[in-house]
């Protein structure tokens, strides 16, 4: 397949926990017709779905899912308890690629660049890393993923971060400063998804305390998820965006899932991107 030239292009990645199945499904198609964007940006299960993508191995991401999402090694209270992550971080990175051998050679040496997004406890803002900041313990990408109350302070460079989600939900304005002049944007929301102030904020403020520009973060997150999914529309009627997002909901939440909603959800993924690829192109070409 002959592809357009892909300079300036951006695959921006939402985060959503287990709903980025969608995303897995979308990029595992994307793989299969050799379509690989120059810089992807991704945040939280964004993040593990870029490093799949660089590492140019489809469906492994998706296997990952559907053979541990009801392992307690993988999400439990166990793990909170224990390690201080809902989300076995560690369980995903060091021990899932004895099973299931993810290919770093090609990840390090692949021409796709991803961009890690991680929130930054100290000053409230979100900091992006490259694979030129990161050995094979990926950890901004652990860092990305790391859900505040479910998971542990991740340190780089000396600096706490916890999941990037929190102070850049999607990270297309990310990609803009970066000087990529159009984007994929990749959503795990609906078109109707507006996001409520959080819930628990009393916890936060308190469990947070010391770092009062995280807590105003995400006081404020609400606000600036609402602020980004406006900038992806503004795009798209601009012809520089083009947006892949389910259609339909699905029984499955961020946290928790089982093994046939997860392939449900990924295979809507799948479709979704081989129905849209056609106009895809003819948007890349423009």
């Amino acid at each position: 397949m002959n592809l357009p030239d892909l300079t300036h292009v951006s695959l921006v990645l939402e985060g959503g926990g287990f709903r980025g199945i969608y995303t897995t499904g979308i990029l595992d198609y994307f793989m299969e017709q050799g379509l690989y964007i120059p810089d992807v940006y991704g945040i939280s299960a964004g993040a593990l779905n870029a490093v799949g993508y660089a590492a140019k191995q489809p469906g492994r991401n998706a296997q990952v899912n559907f053979r541990f999402c009801e392992d307690k090694r993988y999400i439990s209270v166990q793990n909170l308890l224990k390690y201080r992550c809902a989300f076995n971080l560690e369980f995903i990175f060091d021990t899932i690629p004895n099973y299931i051998p993810f290919d770093y050679d090609t990840f390090f040496s692949s021409q796709v660049q991803v961009h890690v997004g991680a929130s930054n406890l100290l000053t409230g803002q979100c900091d992006f890393f490259t694979k030129d900041q990161m050995d094979k313990k990926l950890f901004p990408v652990r860092a990305s993923a790391a859900l505040p109350l479910f998971s542990h302070i991740f340190y780089l460079n000396d600096l706490p971060y916890l999941d990037g989600g929190i102070t850049c939900p999607i990270p297309l304005e990310q990609a803009v400063q970066d000087g990529c002049q159009k984007h994929i944007v990749i959503l795990t929301k609906l078109p109707s998804f507006q996001r409520k102030r959080a819930s628990n904020l009393p916890l936060i403020r308190n469990v947070y305390r010391e770092y009062p520009e995280f807590i105003r973060a995400e006081e404020e997150r609400h606000t600036v998820d609402s602020h980004q999914r406006e900038l992806c529309t503004q795009l798209a009627k601009n012809n520089q965006a083009f947006i892949l997002q389910p259609k339909q909901d699905l029984p499955l939440s961020s946290m928790h899932a089982d093994e046939k909603s997860l392939r449900a959800l990924y295979a809507l993924g799948y479709d979704d991107a081989r129905a849209a690829f056609p106009q895809l192109l003819e948007f890349l070409k423009q």
